[in-house]
């Protein structure tokens, strides 16, 4: 592969979506979540209105962001890949491999949810750290690296999902479905499976299957990473135990991450270097 056209068609892809305000969009929302949960988190419980320290504005964060992060990469995947199909044909037509063109374009994508992250959380980050304190500010840092990579993983879903569909509207749909899937339903099959496993295996299938679910892993590795053993609680000590100890379990963690990456972007390199345009 040539490094030049690959970095020319990403630098390309990260113009448009300058240009369609969507690092701006997702910037903007990535800070006003995190500092509508920093400031307003407490007063749900009764507390008074105020910025909460970074701990406890990454444990309040966590529960939205895993809902809110993979939709915003599977929609931008599925619009950039599907959105401009005259761009594809157009690259193909050059003397370019297919596996450049997606390589680029990919890696364009990687880089605008990677601006609009680190600008959004980290607008934010300062803003708490002025007005709470910087303790606790490497798990925020921690944090926010580990919902980079959620997002990159349904990125790489979403190109997979697209290169298959060949259409935006079928891309966002399947999309939408498979959010809904591994938001909501994969834990629902996990405990209709549970009712069927014998109790003897029943603790094995449940620590095991959160790897099957990207979001449980980046949820888990989270808690990990920034909350150790104790905010996993007794379930998550026998989890540890499970998977070797603590720093096994993340090693295990980010290699599944990395996998998750990974395998998408293989079977779309394939597919689409042997479709017809």
């Amino acid at each position: 592969m040539r490094l030049q056209m690959i970095g020319y068609i990403a630098n390309h892809e990260l113009l448009m979506n300058v240009r369609s305000k969507w690092i701006m969009g997702f910037s903007l929302t990535f800070a006003l979540i995190a500092l509508g949960i920093s400031y307003f988190g407490l007063a749900f419980i009764g507390y008074e209105v105020e910025f909460q320290d970074f701990y406890r504005t990454v444990a309040s964060l966590l529960n939205l962001i895993i809902y809110v992060v993979p939709i915003v990469a599977l929609v931008l995947g599925a619009n950039s890949f599907s959105g401009e199909r005259g761009e594809i044909d157009m690259l193909a037509a050059q003397p370019l491999s297919r596996v450049e063109i997606l390589t680029g374009k990919a890696g364009g994508l990687f880089i605008t949810l990677l601006v609009s992250t680190l600008i959004g959380f980290g607008v934010a980050g300062l803003v708490i750290a002025v007005r709470s304190g910087y303790e606790g500010i490497w798990k925020y840092i921690i944090f926010v690296g580990l919902s980079i990579g959620l997002a990159t993983i349904f990125m790489s879903i979403s190109i997979m999902i697209t290169v298959l569909s060949r259409g935006k509207a079928k891309a966002l749909v399947v999309s939408l479905l498979l959010w809904f899937f591994f938001v909501i339903f994969y834990d629902l099959c996990v405990i209709a499976i549970s009712y069927a496993v014998e109790e003897r295996y029943l603790r094995t299938v449940l620590y095991f299957s959160l790897l099957g679910n990207p979001i449980d892993i980046v949820r888990v590795l989270t808690l990990m990473t920034v909350g150790g053993t104790s905010a996993l609680g007794p379930a998550g000590a026998g989890l540890i135990r499970q998977y070797g100890g603590l720093g096994a379990g993340i090693i295990l963690s980010a290699g599944l991450i990395i996998l998750w990456i990974a395998v998408p972007l293989i079977v779309a390199g394939y597919i689409f270097s042997r479709q017809d345009l």
